[in-house]
């Protein structure tokens, strides 16, 4: 009687434990499916990681290309025609897109008054910003009545 009473006590244990998540579980310890849980959230995590690292350096490249592109436009000569000064940037942009459809190659410039301005003909000679100037006011039909010389040694624009 007593060795049916062990035998079915270990047999009954036996069953209880056969699994390992249930002595897991019994001690406290971490199951497979928290493990599995736990292994989804760290791979979730590295995968996160590694987006988040792509769009840094996506921004980073998108940093540089910006400044690149900001040092190839800009002031490198002394006398541009002034095409118009904006306090709303939006007209700065439009008109801008007006003129380059006009097939100027405009520079764009924010001066430290707050005001964005449309530069074009730049040039070292004061005559030739002149004569530019000039050649617009008489033959363009859409010529911006604030259309002036600009020399960039007043140094007003940022």
């Amino acid at each position: 009687m007593k060795l049916l009473k062990i035998c079915a006590i270990l047999l009954t244990a036996c069953i209880a434990l056969s699994s390992c998540d249930a002595v897991r579980a019994m001690l406290g310890k971490p199951t497979s499916e928290d493990l599995e849980k736990l292994r989804l959230e760290q791979e979730a995590a590295r995968q996160q990681a590694k987006l988040d690292s792509i769009a840094a350096l996506q921004a980073e490249i998108d940093r540089i290309a910006a400044e690149q592109e900001a040092a190839a436009h800009r002031v490198s000569s002394r006398y541009y025609v002034a095409m118009g000064g904006f306090k709303v940037p939006e007209n700065a942009v439009n008109y801008k897109a007006y003129l380059e459809k006009q097939g100027y190659d405009i520079l764009a410039v924010r001066f430290k008054t707050g005001y964005d301005v449309l530069l074009t003909s730049g040039t070292d000679n004061y005559y030739e910003a002149l004569r530019s100037m000039y050649n617009f006011m008489e033959y363009e039909k859409t010529c911006p009545y604030d259309i002036w010389i600009y020399d960039t040694k007043t140094a007003i624009h940022e």
